[in-house]
């Protein structure tokens, strides 16, 4: 696993993006996945590398929406839309915080599921043996 996954949890939420260059514009997006310095998200459009947007979102469990200004890196097709790589360029410690705790508390959840027997059917003790008789 690489450094970017380790850093990085899935996350589908709503995502308002706001322009700097025309505030009264607010567009409804939704996230792929959140990292401490940015997100990925999926748009029906694609958006200009460059382009700098106020972003406010929350996340599953958390009480407050996360707010900040982000600027658009990279853009490509994906299916009927776009996925856009948005980094940070503001420093928000809370926003860092909560995003790093998601970030562990997914990851544990995660490890926890896989350590958990699979649903279904369950072997007896002696089953082998009763095929035998």
């Amino acid at each position: 696993m690489g450094v970017m996954e380790l850093s990085r949890a899935d996350v589908e939420t709503p995502i308002s993006f706001r322009s700097l260059l025309a505030p009264e514009q607010k567009l409804k997006l939704r996230t792929v996945d959140v990292g401490v310095g940015g997100l990925r998200v999926y748009s029906p459009e694609p958006f200009p590398v460059g382009a700098c947007f106020r972003v406010e979102f929350l996340l599953p469990n958390s009480p407050l929406p996360l707010r900040g200004e982000a600027q658009v890196r990279w853009c490509r097709a994906e299916g009927n839309g776009h996925l856009l790589g948005v980094a940070f360029v503001d420093r928000a410690e809370r926003r860092t915080g909560t995003i790093a705790a998601y970030i562990a508390r997914s990851r544990r959840e995660a490890e926890a599921a896989a350590r958990r027997p699979a649903r279904g059917w369950r072997l007896r003790p002696g089953w082998v043996l009763s095929l035998f008789k």
